[in-house]
């Protein structure tokens, strides 16, 4: 059973235990209005398993003089545009009231929705009925049943419906699915208003419907308005639903909050009313907590002659414990509630409605998060693009956001959805707390009793009916904007294969798409996901072309890159270099001569990606920059210097290849202690450098054999000095030993690492002499293993015997006065692999006291027998 998805409310609900852990995935926010040119009136929404969400409504064909209505069920992509609808056409007048995402029955994945029918707009007896229909995941109506026919009744408007789920103790609130509740009111012929539920199984047949009458008046005005489930692990038999409402003597008369719980088939255990003597108050949503109570959310106390009296409340909310106990109760004057409530994971809360704010002539969406003591913690206003928005539903994102389903206009009224983040951030949003300062305070001022609240005497008939269903399934086309596919993708497989996915911004009529600028394969439109099984190593760049199916119009999608089998990246900034880039290609020809794969990059975006990648991929890497030279030159950034240097200490094995006549710019800070190398003037005038001596480093890389003429950039071309030991001069330029143009360095040999690196103020492609023979040369000490150093452990200074001058060496080094150390190894005289002022105290113990000798190889001349950072370049008194 797949339980990728929970439906829009926690279904099944665990008295006294119960914790809700999100997936946290990317947000993409956003506030977008969806309808037609007629009156689309908006009622439900839920996540549905691909990222997107289903919403239900209905569609009004006139605006303001009501004709005919059919339901509707709409698809949304994740970015909020239109996948599907499918039209629900019962009767004249259909409205679709709440939609559920249900998965684990007979039927498969898909949705089920609720709402009422009728052959006229208003109340008249028997004309208007419930209907529950099932759907597969693509909106095909599977079944669709009436159920409440009654020639002397009236079904109300609004409706909840909720999955009903057998109990499983390893998972509560996924067990399988085992049918539907279903809540909402019923006006009989006298013109009275009761509370119904409606529980069917999974294939749509009747189990049991109730109406419910409050026994306190001798004529009744009631309604349920929100239904869960609800599970009990105390034992005390209280399995079954909480509902809650609202109750009065008449339609006219002031009605309380009814919060109501039944067991499973639908008998009364409990049922309270909460209220004032002179303001109505409605129970409009409620949810089981964790705690086992309930909060409840509560349009009222409020006046409804006193429109604008604020010494009365829009919205107040309502904690009682499993046995309908108030708790706590707070009211806010600046924002109506308009229904759900839900416990968030770690206990707070989330709700909507809407509300005004000063300098509006209209009221906006409301989200708002409350703490488990009902404390206001935000409240943001969403202001759609026509007047009068009002949030009516909302779910959970996986990625701990909200995804909010609002009304918005006047007459013709139109889709309003809000995508948040996690803290009910658009972009867009504005603050409510600005406008209305004293938001959900205390107001404990309630009356409270229990209510002989039971079975109606005279039910409903209750026979199901299978009722014609006019489909009108409609991709949505013209009426769509054409977006282009969002969030592409490209993953290495690791198996030569590249994997692409992506999100529609719609139904297409094609989709092309490209690899490096060509087309590569046609697919169908509603494809989002696609296997390139030839792509070689190399770097790639992927797009998509998708058309529009009814004028052939195109998008594009923006890129998505990536490397594959590649060994060496080599980067030249393109933005800043322009025309007179270094020849770069010169570098990937000859590693390509050499056997490697080596790819390109162009700019700082696409190296910081390519580079993260092949990171990320654990295999060595070999960068290679080309900096330019003045004034047409690149300056590493602050995030390229830290990707160097990442894949530098993470990556065993990795190198850097650095040139530029301006290297100085770069290789101040990290990259020089990175390269072994200061700069120590500003470099040589043009054509100064006319050709260059090849000296050996005698740390690895021997280039006395590549002395050669120069005919690259000179341009202010920077003179090099290696920094410390592990670093030498390779190439110097006709001016002699005091002009070096590159260095090299080896990181393995002082213990800073198992890195290499070439810093060069001239050009590769510059070198007229064997290019082929010098990168081969290149490589062979960026990847070749040097013979470890014999060393003797204690003789620091290197001079054939251990005493007082091997201890002022090591102080020396260690406080300043030695430069530099061949042979770290020697000095780290305790076998700690650290150099530090232990050392010399062991030296002079040995020395001076009678002390412990110092570590093997000591008193021989030897290998180091332990694995340690610590190395010997060289030790003139072994052989």
């Amino acid at each position: 059973m797949s339980r990728l998805l929970a439906p829009a409310r926690a279904r099944a609900v665990v008295l006294f235990a119960l914790a809700l852990a999100p997936t946290i995935l990317s947000a993409q926010t956003f506030e977008r209005t969806i309808g037609t040119p007629l009156y689309d009136y908006a009622s439900s929404i839920v996540r549905t398993p691909d990222g997107g969400y289903m919403t239900a409504g209905s569609e009004l064909y006139d605006c303001c003089c009501p004709n005919d209505t059919d339901g509707w069920l709409m698809k949304l992509f994740p970015n909020g545009t239109v996948d599907f609808r499918i039209a629900l056409d019962i009767d004249l007048f259909d409205h679709a009231a709440a939609v559920r995402y249900v998965d684990g029955d007979a039927f498969g994945p898909g949705y089920v929705v609720t709402g009422h029918f009728g052959s006229t707009a208003y109340y008249d007896p028997g004309n208007r009925s419930v209907f529950v229909a099932r759907t597969d995941i693509n909106g095909v109506v599977l079944w669709i049943y009436e159920y409440g026919i009654d020639p002397a009744a009236d079904y109300s408007f609004r409706l909840d419906l909720e999955v009903v789920h057998q109990f499983d103790p390893v998972d509560p609130a996924g067990g399988t699915p085992d049918g539907y509740i279903v809540a909402g009111a019923r006006v009989d012929a006298a013109g009275e208003q009761e509370g119904f539920l409606l529980r069917i199984d999974p294939a749509g047949a009747l189990v049991w419907m109730n109406s419910y009458r409050d026994q306190r008046f001798p004529t009744s005005w009631g309604a349920f308005v929100d239904v869960e489930q609800v599970f009990d692990f105390a034992g005390t038999g209280l399995d079954g639903f909480v509902v809650t409402g609202y109750s009065g003597p008449g339609r006219y008369d002031i009605w309380d909050t009814i919060v109501a719980r039944t067991d499973n088939v639908g008998n009364v255990i409990w049922a309270a009313e909460y209220g004032t003597d002179t303001f109505s108050d409605q129970g409009l949503g409620i949810t089981p907590t964790s705690d086992g109570g309930f909060v409840v959310t509560r349009r009222g106390p409020f006046n409804p002659l006193a429109v604008g009296d604020t010494t009365t409340f829009g919205a107040a909310t309502l904690k009682i414990d499993g046995f309908s106990v108030p708790i706590w109760s707070r009211a806010d004057t600046g924002m109506q509630l308009t229904g759900p409530v839900r416990e968030l994971p770690g206990g707070d809360l989330a709700m909507i409605g809407w509300a005004w704010a000063s300098g509006y002539t209209y009221p906006q969406a409301v989200l708002a998060k409350l703490d488990a003591n009902g404390s206001a913690l935000w409240q943001w206003r969403y202001d759609g693009p026509e007047p009068y928005d009002s949030a009516v539903s909302f779910d959970l994102t996986d990625d701990g956001g909200y995804i909010i389903l609002a009304d918005t206009g006047l007459c013709c009224h139109d889709y309003f959805v809000i995508r948040t983040d996690d803290e009910g951030r658009t972009g867009c949003e504005l603050d409510l707390s600005l406008t209305w300062p004293d938001q959900f305070v205390d107001w404990m001022n309630i009356d409270y009793q229990l209510t002989p609240f039971v079975t109606s005497s005279a039910p409903p008939v209750m026979q199901p009916q299978i009722l014609p269903n006019e489909q009108d399934r409609c991709d949505s086309t013209g009426s769509t904007p054409l977006l282009p596919p969002s969030d592409l993708t490209c993953t290495d497989n690791g198996d030569g294969t590249v994997a692409l996915a992506w999100v529609r911004g719609r139904v297409y009529g094609s989709i092309t798409i490209r690899r490096n600028g060509s087309p590569l394969a046609v697919i169908a439109g509603t494809d989002v996901d696609f296997e390139d099984t030839l792509p070689g190593p190399g770097a790639y760049e992927y797009d998509l072309i998708a058309t529009d199916p009814a004028t052939g119009g195109t998008t594009t999608s923006e890129t998505c890159a990536m490397v594959t089998g590649v060994t060496d990246l080599v980067y030249v900034n393109l933005e800043n270099i322009g025309d007179s880039k270094p020849d770069t290609c010169e570098l990937v020809d000859r590693l390509d001569d050499a056997g490697r794969n080596p790819c390109s990059a162009y700019g700082t975006g696409r190296f910081l990606d390519f580079a993260g990648q092949l990171q990320s991929s654990g295999a060595p890497v070999g960068l290679w920059i080309s900096l330019g030279h003045f004034p047409e030159n690149h300056v590493l950034t602050t995030d390229e210097i830290a990707q160097i240097a990442s894949i530098l200490a993470s990556v065993a094995g990795s190198s850097l290849y650095i040139e530029g006549g301006d290297l100085g710019f770069s290789a101040g800070g990290e990259m020089s202690s990175l390269t072994g190398v200061t700069i120590v003037d500003t470099g040589s005038a043009e054509e100064s450098i006319l050709s260059v001596t090849g000296l050996d480093s005698g740390l690895g890389l021997d280039l006395s054999g590549f002395d050669a003429s120069y005919s690259g950039g000179t341009t202010f071309a920077d003179h090099l000095e290696a920094s410390s030991s592990f670093s030498a001069p390779v190439f110097v330029n006709e001016g002699g030993a005091a002009q070096v143009t590159t260095v090299y360095h080896d990181a393995s040999l002082g213990g800073a690492g198992t890195h290499r690196t070439i810093a060069s103020s001239m050009d590769f492609a510059g070198y007229d002499g064997d290019r082929g023979a010098l990168m081969a040369a290149y490589l062979g000490a960026f990847s070749g293993d040097l013979a470890p150093v014999p060393f003797s452990r204690g003789d620091c200074a290197s001079d054939g015997g251990v005493g007082i001058g091997d201890v002022i060496f090591l102080l020396g080094y260690l406080f300043g006065g030695t430069s530099t150390v061949t042979c770290t190894a020697a000095c780290d005289v305790d076998d700690s692999g650290s150099l530090n002022l232990g050392d010399a105290i062991t030296l002079l113990n040995f020395t001076f006291a009678g002390g412990a000798a110092p570590a093997a190889p000591y008193p021989n001349c030897g290998l180091d027998p332990s694995s340690d950072a610590l190395g010997c370049e060289d030790f003139d008194s072994c052989p």
